[in-house]
C-alpha cells in the first residue's frame, strides 16, 4: 500500500469535470438558501439531523 496525495488516473480514463459546489459560505446549514438542499427537496439527506452539519 502506498499512499497518495493525489488521485491517479490510467492515460486511458476520462476524467469528468468537477462537480458543482452549493456556494455556500461558511457552515451550510440552511435548507431554505443552500442549492444541495434545495436540489433533495429541502433536506439534507446524507447527515444526520440536528448536528450532523
Amino acid at each position: 500500500y502506498i499512499y497518495s496525495k493525489q488521485g491517479k488516473v490510467a492515460s486511458n480514463i476520462e476524467v469528468p469535470p468537477d462537480a458543482k459546489g452549493c456556494s455556500c459560505v461558511g457552515v451550510c446549514i440552511d435548507s431554505r438558501s443552500c442549492a444541495c438542499a434545495k436540489l433533495n427537496g429541502g433536506d439534507f439527506p446524507y447527515v444526520r439531523r440536528d448536528g450532523g452539519r
